[in-house]
Order: structure tokens, then C-alpha cells, then sequence
């Protein structure tokens, strides 16, 4: 971690951009809906049982280079759970994860889209061809498809033709003690087991989930070449639901999915959680004195609704090898550099929402709006949460 007493006074810098997937990341962290994956698909080598369903609440995993998330295990599981990957000899389980999630899908009806603008893209609805055959079971709000067009030239944009379900677990404090203690384990484990070499890891509190999908991003583009027309296809297997797909996607990289096996909500377009990082270096030791977490108080947190890998559409788009920004791990590092008493910060995406700005028009950076402000509301908690577990012995 380099010593700059720049890091303390201004906002870092974003990473160099990795490409159109950063934009898209970087563009929709603004919505305040957690941190948006470019692959909603279940990927890597997972448990059947895990592949068929995507996402839960409890899982823990990293956020990997590609715009993935990477399922590693749940908190929630018993070690002998099908849905379960491997897990630390030493783990505790933490059943209440599974409990009292709360759904709601006001904000994801069938035909919506999330864009990084809504004031920039104009939707149209494609025409039927004659000749071609209807397909069934499309939801009418896309009919025959969706045509977007734009009058920026940076834009992101997610697109739910059968809506989707957001869940969220109310007990934020339970999941976050948890976390501080066993975080150690689980590095142990991921690291010296699984040997992932990771010093970062999410554990789920939230998601936004949805059988269908399409995801598009353009940065740099002329908005008078820029053209999205996103269809329904046949299913692979009559009698079930369609598949979809970008017919046209001028200007911009995009690619679409959808659970069209099992029809289940299986794809995860945003993730809402902790960002647990761990320090490196000769520094690091193997106890945490105390970690960092979210001032659960605080105004600004995320908004609540009101009631590929590399592509895998077979192209050939260059991944730059940087890793994909993550508002947390800003956060996360600050905390490390600043306090070099403690070896795991923690922080949440609520803790993030209520400072990133929304730069969608702005030169190629991102920034935490009010960053001073919100350093001394983090040093004030960490201050006084610190006293409190030092006075109860539990840094030691």
C-alpha cells in the first residue's frame, strides 16, 4: 500500500479504464441499486445445485476481473449442503442469513430498463415481420423488441424484459459481526486451500435477480451511430420461454443471456454486500485488532424501492487485464493506510451510495462526492468502536 498523503485529502483516481465492462460498471454505480455485474450468469466451476438458482444471500466470493462474481460458499449453508462449495475446516455456519429476506419488484417490471441517463436514451418498440412467426410467451411490454438510441456519448444500459426481484436481508449488524469474526478463516482458507490469491472477498446482502437479460455499454461514440435493437428469440426447446438477444449493436459492446434450461431467476445484475479486504505485505499479521464497518446511522445509503467473463457472444474484444472498480475497495484502502493497526477493513455498498456522484457526462473519472465529510463521519465511528472493543478486550 503506498504511503500518499494525497490518499487522505483527495478521492483516489478510478484504475485505467479495462473497457466498455469498466464503463458499464462505473456508469451505473451512480443508480444506487449496489454494485452492477456486466455477467449476470452463473459462472465457473460451482455446484450444480448452485449454477441452477445464481446468487444468494450469504454467499461469499470475489468480484473478478471480468465483471463476474466468482461463488466461492455461503455462510448461511451446513458444510454438507449440495448448493455448498468447500468451506474452511473451522466454519460457522450462520443460519439466520437464509431467514427474512424481504422481495420486492415494484421497480423491475417485465420490458424495464436501468440506464446510466434516462434522460439520454429514447426507447422505440420494433416491428413484426411479416412472415415471421410470433414467438410465444414474450411479455407485451417488449413485443417484438426494444430499440434504444442515445444522444450522449458514454452510456450504460441494463435491460430486464421480464423484470426481476430484488432481496435484501434486513440484519445488516448480524451479517457484519459475523464478518469480523471469521473473516480470518475465510482468507485462510481461500488463500492456503483454494489458493486464490485474493486479499479482497463480498459477502452478499443483497441482490437484484432476473431470468432474462442485456447489458450494453458505449464510451466514446458518436450518439448518432449508436444503436440498440434487442429481440426475442425461439426457446431452445419448445413450449418454454424465449431466449433474447442484441439484433443490432452499433457503436456500443453488448451481450445478452438467459436461464432458457431451467427458467429460473438465475442471472444477478446487482450485488449489494461488504467488500472485505485484507492487508498485504510485510506489514500484514495474522490477527485482525479490529475492523472497520458501515455506520449503519448515517443518511444516504442505498436507494429502496418506493413500494462476459470475456464476451460470450464469441467476439473478439480485447480485455486490458485491470481489475474492475469497486467503490468499497477505496474505501477499504484508505482505512488500511490510515489506521496500520488492524489487518481487515470492512465496509458496505450503503456506505458508498451516499458519496459517489454521478459522472456519466464528466471526463473518464469518478468521484466521492463530500470524500472529506464522509472521512471524518468513518474516522469519528471507527474511533469510537475502536475504544468500545478495546475496553472490552476484543483486540485481543
Amino acid at each position: 500500500m503506498p504511503n500518499n498523503p494525497q490518499f487522505f485529502h483527495d478521492p483516489p483516481p478510478l484504475p485505467i479504464p479495462c473497457d466498455e465492462r469498466g464503463e458499464y460498471v462505473r456508469l451505473l454505480l451512480p443508480k444506487k441499486r449496489g454494485y452492477p455485474l456486466w455477467n449476470p450468469r452463473p459462472v465457473g466451476r460451482i455446484p450444480d445445485a448452485y449454477r441452477a438458482n445464481g446468487v444468494s444471500i450469504g454467499d461469499i466470493g470475489i468480484m473478478n476481473e471480468f465483471g463476474d462474481f466468482d461463488y466461492l460458499f455461503n455462510i448461511g449453508l451446513p458444510p454438507n449442503n449440495p448448493n455448498q462449495g468447500r468451506v474452511p475446516h473451522d466454519f460457522i455456519p450462520l443460519p439466520q442469513a437464509l431467514n427474512n429476506w424481504s422481495e420486492t419488484d415494484v421497480d423491475l417490471r417485465p420490458g424495464c430498463y436501468i440506464a446510466s441517463n434516462h434522460a439520454y436514451f429514447r426507447r422505440s418498440y420494433s416491428q413484426h415481420i411479416a412472415g415471421y412467426p410470433q414467438i410465444p410467451k414474450v411479455p407485451e411490454e417488449v413485443g417484438a423488441g426494444l430499440i434504444f438510441k442515445t444522444s450522449t456519448s458514454r452510456g450504460a444500459l441494463l435491460i430486464l424484459p421480464e423484470g426481476g426481484t430484488r432481496y435484501d436481508h434486513p440484519a445488516m449488524a448480524m451479517f457484519l459481526e459475523h464478518a469480523e469474526r471469521c473473516a480470518t478463516s475465510w482468507f485462510k482458507f481461500i488463500n492456503r486451500v483454494l489458493l486464490r490469491g485474493a486479499n479482497e472477498i463480498y459477502l452478499v446482502t443483497g441482490c437484484d435477480k432476473t431470468r432474462a437479460w442485456g447489458v450494453a455499454c458505449f464510451s466514446d461514440a458518436d450518439p448518432r451511430n449508436v444503436l440498440l435493437e434487442y429481440v426475442p428469440r425461439l426457446p431452445r426447446i419448445a413450449g418454454m420461454k424465449p431466449g433474447y438477444l442484441f439484433r443490432r449493436s452499433d457503436s456500443a459492446l453488448a451481450s445478452a443471456g438467459a436461464d432458457d434450461i431451467l427458467e429460473n431467476q438465475s442471472g444477478c445484475t446487482f450485488l449489494r454486500g461488504f467488500r472485505i479486504t485484507a492487508r498485504v505485505g510485510p506489514q500484514s499479521r495474522e490477527k485482525i485488532s479490529i475492523t472497520q464497518h458501515s455506520d449503519w446511522s448515517t443518511d444516504g445509503g442505498l436507494q429502496k424501492p418506493p413500494g462476459t467473463s470475456k464476451k460470450r457472444d464469441g467476439s473478439t474484444h480485447k480485455y486490458s487485464g485491470q481489475q474492475m472498480y469497486h467503490p468499497s475497495n477505496v474505501i477499504n484502502k484508505w482505512i488500511l493506510s490510515k489506521y496500520q493497526d488492524i489487518d481487515i477493513a470492512i465496509t458496505h455498498d450503503d456506505d458508498w451510495a451516499s458519496v459517489i456522484r454521478n459522472v456519466s457526462d464528466s471526463p473518464k473519472t469518478t468521484t466521492l462526492q463530500g470524500w472529506s465529510n464522509f472521512k471524518n463521519r468513518r474516522t469519528e465511528k471507527f474511533q469510537a468502536t475502536r475504544n468500545s472493543l478495546i475496553a472490552s478486550g476484543a483486540n485481543h
